[in-house]
């Protein structure tokens, strides 16, 4: 009996002290996991608060470039502006200048027109001359031993008196006409026809006169409404032997011509006296 109650005593202190051993152990763990934990707690607050601060140092500079594009974006928006101001004031320079020009093409296109009926107007005048002349030529005996047509080779702009002399000779049929003085002198008496035609030099009216004897006899005329005006004239003269006729300016300036020459005097003998 007094065994059994020493072993029970000994029982029950061996199960209080694991009791309490297991109890101070249960404890010791729970503190070293609560430790853990503040740890963790501690380090998550740090990280927290570099987070923080490296994004409010990122919005602050995100801040910052937006504030540079929104400044750049309205100096674009403000060069965008000048620049659509000045195209603007570009294209209206443009289309004046279009319009001028097209008025300007226009009045080219009548002039060039105008001339171009003037033009065909002489000519058919010049047709119509020749063919005055054919018809009267018909009429006579053409066995001709005087006849002469000069011409001049180049243009003058600026010829404005005296005899206008032909230093092209075409032909000279009794060496009548002298190519120094620009003078017919009729180696004998009849009845002689003599022609002239003349450009005048790019609106410059031109008057020249068939003179005989130092009297006028015609007068052609190039006026100045358009460039390069035809004038001609065709007179019959009854010359004595030594009588003179030649060209001579009545008024106005210059004259045009070429190589193959424009500017021409034609004289010939239709009757012996």
């Amino acid at each position: 009996m007094g065994i059994t109650l020493v072993l029970m005593l000994i029982f029950i202190d061996s199960v209080s002290t694991f009791s309490i051993s297991a109890l101070t152990d249960s404890r010791n763990s729970t503190t070293e996991k609560e430790g853990k934990n503040a740890d963790i707690i501690r380090s998550l607050l740090n990280q927290e608060t570099i987070i923080r601060m490296a994004l409010q140092q990122n919005v602050h500079i995100l801040r910052k470039d937006l504030v540079t594009i929104q400044e750049k974006l309205t100096d674009v928006e403000t060069k965008m502006s000048r620049n659509q101001v000045e195209c603007t004031s570009a294209m209206s320079k443009l289309e004046s200048r279009l319009l001028i020009l097209i008025d300007e093409n226009a009045a080219l296109t009548n002039a060039i027109r105008s001339d171009l009926e003037n033009c065909n107007e002489n000519q058919l005048m010049s047709s119509m001359e020749i063919q005055q002349i054919n018809q009267t030529l018909a009429g006579f005996d053409l066995k001709q031993d005087v006849a002469f047509t000069v011409g001049i080779a180049e243009f003058n702009k600026t010829w404005n008196s005296g005899t206008l002399v032909y230093n092209k000779i075409i032909s000279n049929i009794g060496n009548g006409y002298n190519a120094n003085t620009g003078v017919f002198t009729a180696p004998f008496g009849g009845t002689y026809v003599f022609y002239i035609a003349a450009v005048e030099y790019e609106k410059q009216d031109l008057g020249l006169d068939i003179v005989l004897n130092n009297k006028s006899k015609v007068r052609l005329i190039g006026n100045n409404q358009a460039a390069y005006q035809t004038g001609t004239n065709m007179v019959v003269l009854s010359l004595g032997k030594g009588d003179e006729v030649w060209v001579k300016r009545s008024y106005g300036k210059g004259f045009h011509s070429h190589g193959v020459p424009l500017t021409t005097f034609t004289g010939f003998l239709i009757k012996h006296v």
